[in-house]
């Protein structure tokens, strides 16, 4: 994330466009890019593509450019 956060410092058109996806109903961050590739990160031991509990999986998925937008807006741009 700080590396992400520091790229949408710097203006970085490719972090504007992908999109993080945080699981809020256990430990998974996903990194999905233009062009399809996602980047699973989970805890150690656990299969991705297996359902880690019972229920339904809930994430809020946050658009690269809306995040870069904040960041700028709250920590400035990189001088």
């Amino acid at each position: 994330m700080e590396a992400l956060a520091r790229l949408a410092m710097d203006g970085d058109a490719d972090a504007r466009r992908m999109r993080v996806e945080i699981v809020s109903t256990w430990p998974e961050v996903v990194f999905l890019f233009e062009d399809g590739t996602a980047h699973r990160f989970q805890s150690v031991g656990t299969l991705s593509g297996h359902w880690q509990m019972l229920g339904h999986r809930r994430a809020t998925t946050i658009n690269g450019a809306a995040l870069a937008d904040a960041i700028i807006e709250l920590f400035g741009g990189r001088k």
